[in-house]
C-alpha cells in the first residue's frame, strides 16, 4: 500500500491501522510472477502449495495458509477472466435492453415514478446479473476447454491447469469447505462486491456534486477511482469492517441494493490541480484481525492490472444507458 500513501490521506490511515491490529501485508506478487516463469508446480498431481513456489508457511495456521493459497490461485485465474470480460462487454447490451422496457420512459432522470435509490437498486441488479452471466459463462467456457483437451490430447494451458488445482483445493481446504464455497460462488461474490465499490462512486458523485453536464460527473467518478485501490489492498476483515462502520455496505449483503445518500463514507474535496475528487473519510476505519490469521495478501484481483478500471467503465456504461446523471430535463438512453 506504500505508492498510495503519497496522494491518498485514507491510505495512510488504512495502513496504520493494519499495523495496529498486527496483520501482516503478504503481496502476491512474487508468487504470481513465479508461477508466469514457471507454471510447473500447476500441473502437479499434488495440492497446490505455496512452499512449492519456495515459500515458508510452517509458522501460519491451516486457515491463514488457506488464505493465502487460495488468493494465489485466484489472482492468476482473474488474468484470464479479465481478458474474457473484457472481449465480452458488448454482450452487456443485451442485457440492458430488456430493463423498464415494459414502461414509458418519462423526462427526467430517473423516468416513470421511481425515486432515486429505488431506481439505482433496478439498475445495479441488472448490471449484477449481466456480470453474473458473464463470470458463469467464462467457467463454462474453461470446462469446455478442459474437455476439448480430454478428448484431443492438445497441451493443457497454464490457466486450466490453474482452474483444475484451484478446484481441487477449495474441495479439500477447510476454510473454504467450512464456509461453503465454490470457484463459482467466490468469483460471483468477488465480482458483485466490486460492483457494488464502483457503483457507490456513480451514486456518490450524484449525493455529493451538481453538475451541468453528464461528462462531468464521469470525470469526477473517474477521478475518484484511485480511492478504491488501497480498500481492495487491505485484508478482508479490515475491508468489511470499513464497509458496515461507513455505511457504505449494502442492505443485507446484497450488491444490489445502494447504501442510498446517507452514508458518510465519501467527501467531495479538490484534488492537487484544484478539481473536485470524491476521497474515502479515514473516520470509520477500525483495525480489525481474525485470530491466527495475522498474513493478509488484499483482494485477489488488485494484482490484475486494470481490472478496477474495467469494472468502473462497465458501470459507467451502464449509468449511461440508463441515465442515471440528473442533468436538465434527463440524457438520452443509449443504444
Amino acid at each position: 500500500m506504500a505508492s498510495e500513501d503519497q496522494s491518498c490521506p485514507f491510505a495512510q490511515h488504512y495502513k496504520q491501522a493494519h499495523d495496529e491490529a498486527g496483520l501482516i501485508r503478504f503481496s502476491l506478487k512474487p508468487a504470481l510472477r513465479s508461477l508466469a516463469a514457471d507454471p510447473d508446480p500447476l500441473y502437479s498431481e499434488a495440492l497446490f502449495s505455496l512452499e512449492a513456489l519456495g515459500f515458508d508457511m510452517s509458522e501460519l495456521t491451516p486457515h491463514n495458509r488457506d488464505r493465502l493459497i487460495g488468493n494465489t490461485l485466484l489472482s492468476f485465474l482473474f488474468r484470464d477472466y479479465h481478458r474474457y470480460a473484457k472481449e465480452n462487454f458488448p454482450l452487456l447490451k443485451t442485457f440492458k435492453a430488456g430493463l423498464f422496457a415494459d414502461e414509458a420512459r418519462a423526462p427526467g432522470p430517473y423516468g416513470s415514478n421511481r425515486d432515486m435509490v429505488s431506481y439505482f437498486h433496478h439498475v445495479r441488479d441488472a448490471n449484477c446479473n449481466a456480470m453474473n452471466s458473464i463470470v458463469k459463462a467464462w467457467l463454462a467456457d474453461i470446462d469446455r476447454k478442459i474437455m476439448r483437451v480430454m478428448d484431443s490430447g492438445e497441451e493443457v494451458s497454464p490457466t486450466i491447469a490453474a482452474y483444475v488445482q484451484a478446484n481441487r483445493f477449495l474441495r479439500h481446504s477447510e476454510l473454504y469447505k467450512g464456509a461453503k464455497h465454490s470457484l463459482q460462488s467466490i468469483c460471483l461474490t468477488g465480482s458483485n462486491t466490486a460492483l457494488h465499490l464502483c457503483w457507490c462512486l456513480v451514486e456518490g458523485a450524484i449525493f455529493l456534486a451538481s453538475y451541468p453536464t453528464v461528462e462531468d460527473y464521469l470525470a469526477l467518478v473517474r477521478r475518484s477511482r484511485k480511492e478504491l485501490l488501497p480498500l481492495a489492498s487491505g485484508s478482508l476483515g479490515m475491508v468489511v469492517t470499513y464497509l458496515d462502520a461507513s455505511g457504505l455496505h449494502p442492505h443485507d449483503g446484497v450488491a444490489s441494493n445502494p447504501p442510498g445518500p446517507d452514508t458518510h463514507a465519501l467527501k467531495l474535496q479538490k484534488d492537487a490541480n484544484g478539481d473536485d475528487i470524491m476521497r474515502l473519510d479515514p473516520g470509520p476505519i477500525r483495525p480489525f484481525m481474525n485470530p491466527g490469521d495475522p498474513y493478509y495478501t488484499g483482494c485477489p484481483a488488485f494484482y490484475v492490472g486494470g481490472m478496477i478500471e474495467t469494472y468502473l467503465e462497465i458501470v459507467c456504461d451502464v449509468a449511461l444507458h440508463y441515465n442515471v446523471f440528473p442533468v436538465g430535463e434527463g440524457v438520452a438512453v443509449l443504444a
